[in-house]
């Protein structure tokens, strides 16, 4: 919710809760755990806690600010203690803004690390170069696990990531549509 807007949905309805945390022209995304309590949200460059002050280590995603669809949150599957999760991003369109990233990059939250609050434990990682400034995410049909599907820049590949408990597969390309 881009400039600092945020809905709660306490009593079942969604309702105006406040300046939120998260200042981006276009993407953005945020978790909750179970209970629906807010844990952490993204610009895609830099991820804040639920009392808005920037993670330990988190700064420094590859998303961008112009960047349409830049971010997703994936719980790591199986985790029932709703520790880790998985920030994947991708930059905007090749050539503009001078991105600082352009393919599908991940980083690792431990919602254990500072005090509960959370910290990115591992660095950016490139999985997949040059790919468009959108991303999506989908349970596998065995309701555990998590795709996470981009589209290759100026193709018309799209790479699907499978998420399961043993980690980040490797990608499956799929050859579909038009360039």
């Amino acid at each position: 919710f881009g400039y600092f807007g945020q809905i709660n949905f306490d009593g079942g309805a969604p309702n105006d809760a406040g300046g939120g945390p998260i200042d981006s022209d276009e993407a953005s995304g945020t978790i909750s755990d179970s209970e629906g309590n807010l844990l952490f949200a993204t610009n895609g460059i830099v991820v804040r806690d639920l009392n808005d002050n920037i993670m330990p280590n988190g700064t420094g995603l590859k998303g961008h600010w112009s960047s349409t669809q830049n971010v997703v949150i994936v719980p790591f599957p199986g985790d029932t203690e709703e520790r880790f999760y998985y920030i994947f991003t991708v930059g905007s369109q090749l050539g503009l803004w001078n991105s600082s990233g352009s393919g599908l990059e991940y980083v690792i939250v431990d919602m254990e690390e500072n005090g509960g609050l959370g910290d990115v434990i591992q660095a950016s990682t490139e999985l997949i170069p040059n790919m468009s400034e959108k991303i999506h995410a989908t349970y596998h049909s065995n309701n555990r696990d998590v795709w996470v599907v981009v589209h290759e820049m100026d193709t018309n590949a799209f790479f699907s990531v499978l998420v399961t408990c043993e980690g980040i597969q490797d990608p499956v390309q799929s050859n579909t549509g038009s360039v």
